[in-house]
């Protein structure tokens, strides 16, 4: 059993996609590209306020759909972007409880509302021993404060904390911190990096 502890990410790690959610969206009514609304949204500077507990997303989402004149209703927004036609990385999480590490955790930037929902996604998985909301810490990836916050609650050094996430910034940001850091592409390709790093899968 490895004495290192793993952090996963959400968002590009064990969310992995979301098909055709362009068509999905315009079929609730939604005017244009949504792609362009999300790359707005995440932007934006008040969006950012909410990932560590400073502003109200729905605020944020109001104000973005006024802008983009849109008539989809809030609520029915909130729902789709919380978790609407989301695919989740289910082989992955069904291979965590087989790696050998001290124990894994979640660890992602979330505003109060997405972060609930997650909660509930993920409280009862296999090997999830916790989860790492940037609105809780105050502070979100890939700054200093953020890992130094996991790595004081976990109580111990950041070497022997393995990070996967799939943001080339976010993974910097935990090797600079002195974090070995794995950026995600697929599965396999993560197991194999675990394995070189003393995470290796059990019998």
């Amino acid at each position: 059993m490895s004495s290192r502890r793993l952090l996963l990410d959400i968002d590009g790690v064990l969310h992995v996609g979301r098909p055709d959610f362009e068509s999905h969206m315009r079929s609730l009514g939604w005017k244009g590209e949504y792609q362009v609304f999300q790359n707005a949204l995440f932007l934006d500077e008040e969006y950012r306020a909410t990932l560590v507990g400073r502003a109200d997303i729905r605020m944020v989402l109001g104000r973005l759909l006024r802008e983009f004149d849109q008539e989809l209703g809030l609520e029915l927004l909130m729902r789709q972007w919380l978790g609407g036609n989301l695919l989740v990385n289910e082989e992955l999480l069904a291979l965590l409880p087989s790696l050998q590490v001290h124990s894994i955790r979640l660890a992602t930037n979330q505003d109060p509302v997405r972060a609930a929902g997650i909660r509930r996604m993920y409280r009862d998985r296999p090997a999830i021993a916790g989860m790492y909301f940037s609105h809780e810490i105050g502070h979100r990836k890939p700054f200093a404060e953020y890992f130094a916050h996991i790595t004081a609650d976990l109580d111990c050094a950041p070497e022997d904390i393995v990070f996967v996430d799939d943001s080339p910034e976010n993974v910097e940001g935990a090797r600079e911190f002195g974090m070995s850091a794995v950026r995600f592409a697929d599965n396999e390709s993560l197991l194999r990096q675990l394995s070189a790093l003393g995470i290796g899968r059990g019998a």
